[in-house]
């Protein structure tokens, strides 16, 4: 997995990310049209230049990624277990298999 922290990130473009983010269109019933609006959105945010948005979104990734890593440190061992157990259980009791 890549860590955005080993590139060094000058302000900017961290704005830039966190313009991206905010500036997101609201979801719509059909995916591809907010697709499309997310990527012009993106794109404008950035004053137009497709370079910036994608450097903008590979930003806001790290970020994303770092906050995962971070805060699946802080859950507790059996907790997971216990959400993962109950995960388990619930897909074994829900496939066509156990059905027969």
């Amino acid at each position: 997995m890549w860590d955005g922290a080993r590139i060094p990130v000058p302000s900017e473009e961290s704005d830039m990310a966190e313009e991206a983010r905010s500036e997101a269109p609201e979801p719509t019933s059909n995916g591809a049209d907010e697709l499309e609006a997310a990527v012009a959105a993106t794109i404008k945010s950035c004053d137009g230049d497709p370079r910036a948005a994608v450097r903008a979104l590979i930003l806001s990734n790290a970020y994303l990624e770092n906050q995962v890593e971070t805060l699946s440190g802080l859950v507790s061992p059996g907790y997971a277990r216990k959400k993962i157990k109950k995960a388990v259980s619930k897909a074994q009791t829900s496939s066509p298999s156990s059905a027969s």
